[in-house]
């Protein structure tokens, strides 16, 4: 295939972010830049109170420099670039084969072989093929037709042998709030001395102690959901890869149906693409098992009220995560992918003898039932670990322990 494009400002500005992130040599240090500046600024600030000031005026301007750099300096030096220098905007001639990729510019014709890119990302608009150090090849998605872009996954998970790294918003996300409390740990820790101290010497100040056991309420359980007490909202779709033989999806939907009144559809089962296969991990990638649901069913797919839900034999995982394998995976509130692979195994007492076909199919009603109550009852995680809301599981023996039906708790509760 052959694509032809020139890149717009905003989409060479994106695959420098993209790779300043993800591929530059200092990366770690400009994803965690805010993370660095806020904690100089905490240190600033502990000079200041520990009568310092000028180290922690000196302190101040590092941080400044560092939030400087990282919000506005970086993009404003590669926007002028983008402007001052034509080759970066000069058209691309670009063609695509098994063998290699071609590239063709006023500069010339080079070829680039799949086995020597280095790294490959995938943004929302475009895609970034590292070559070397400091060179990478970016292709705007918006310069592949439909049917060519398909192509080009598919090629490229089949000739490429590093894997492709994903911008995920709710990674990225996590990521954030996960940084945040870390901050939050570190102003507790460098100022509790201080807060201690003050309401110690704070006059007539009192302290009580309180003896565990004495008039302390204890949790109730909380009592299952009652079905007038749950509210969805859509239909919900169950979609087979392939031939599903270690569950039935007609069982789980007559005991979704008898539990909670709830019609699920079944559609015809799809074949998996074979770009959704990672051949070196020899599992199917979920982000891409999600992205073949909607490509199989488009109308579903538009349809905001639609929840498709997705059922595979085969093994799973998630790209943007270093987990082995995954049950299930969820993206946009309205998709879902269910792996039965690793629910054949016994929990970690008896390990030797397989799960029964019984204790799968279980199993997997458990995963459906969460997957609904996430995308259906928009409900939220739960800290009671008899509900089926509990927590991550990220494993069968966690799986089999946790509950298996909403709680009053739950329905109380909702995203």
């Amino acid at each position: 295939m052959i694509v032809k494009y020139a890149l717009s400002r905003f989409e060479y500005l994106e695959s420098q972010q993209a790779f300043r992130t993800r591929m530059a040599k200092g990366r770690l240090l400009f994803r965690n830049m805010y993370g660095i500046a806020l904690l100089i600024i905490l240190m600033g600030v502990r000079s200041h109170l520990s009568r310092s000031p000028i180290f922690g005026n000196v302190l101040f301007v590092v941080a400044a420099g560092l939030l400087l750099e990282r919000a506005v300096l970086w993009r404003a030096r590669e926007a002028a670039r983008y402007r001052d220098f034509s080759a970066v905007r000069e058209p691309i001639e670009l063609r695509i084969e098994e063998s290699n990729l071609s590239r063709t510019s006023s500069a010339g014709t080079g070829e680039i072989r799949w086995a020597n890119i280095l790294a490959c990302h995938e943004t929302d608009k475009v895609f970034l093929l590292r070559l070397g150090l400091d060179d990478f090849l970016t292709i705007p998605k918006r310069a592949f037709s439909p049917g060519d872009l398909s192509r080009f996954k598919e090629l490229r998970q089949k000739e490429l042998i590093v894997q492709t790294t994903r911008q995920n918003s709710d990674v990225l996300l996590l990521k954030f709030a996960v940084s945040w409390a870390l901050i939050a740990l570190a102003v507790l820790s460098l100022f509790i001395g201080y807060v201690h101290n003050f309401l110690t010497q704070m006059p007539g100040a009192r302290r009580t102690a309180i003896s565990p056991g004495i008039n302390t309420p204890v949790a109730q359980k909380s009592p299952p959901a009652a079905l007038d007490g749950l509210s969805g909202s859509g239909t919900v779709y169950l979609v087979p890869f392939g031939n599903v033989r270690n569950v039935s999806i007609q069982t789980l939907t007559e005991d979704l149906r008898k539990r909670y009144g709830l019609e699920l559809r079944q559609l015809p089962s799809i074949p998996p693409p074979s770009w959704t296969w990672n051949t070196a991990r020899h599992q199917l990638a979920a982000e891409d098992l999600i992205t073949a649901m909607k490509l199989a069913y488009p109308k579903l797919a538009e349809d905001p009220a639609a929840i498709l839900i997705g059922f595979t034999d085969d093994d799973m995982y998630i790209q943007e995560l270093k987990w082995n394998y995954s049950f299930s995976f969820r993206d946009e509130e309205r998709f879902a992918v269910i792996s039965t692979a690793h629910l054949s195994e016994n929990d970690e007492d008896d390990d030797k003898k397989p799960a029964t076909p019984e204790t799968l199919q279980k199993r997997t009603l458990k995963l459906l039932i969460r997957d609904v109550g996430f995308l259906y009852y928009h409900l939220q995680l739960s800290s009671d670990y008899g509900s089926v809301m509990y927590g991550d599981v990220y494993d069968v023996s966690e799986l089999d322990d946790i509950g298996d039906e909403y709680l009053q708790n739950d329905a109380r509760v909702r995203a």
